[in-house]
């Protein structure tokens, strides 16, 4: 398991660009929908990212219809 350090966290409720230095993003409610823009242009639903886990990936965006979302670099 890799050790990711965090040190700062964007809370997203709603839609936001993400810091040129994200790493990753956490879902951080169970009711969390909405989806993650990822570096090479895909999508990622926040539906399938676990709860509390930390999903180490290359974000651009984050767009959240329901729920809280952190952006973290």
């Amino acid at each position: 398991m890799t050790n990711y350090r965090i040190s700062n966290i964007l809370e997203v409720s709603g839609s936001a660009p993400a810091p040129t230095n994200a790493w990753g993003v956490m879902r951080m409610t169970s009711t969390c929908s909405g989806s993650i823009l990822l570096e090479g242009g895909s999508r990622l639903k926040l539906e399938y990212v676990a709860q509390g886990q930390p999903v180490p990936c290359y974000v651009k965006s984050v767009t959240v219809s329901s729920g809280l979302a952190y952006i973290l670099s």
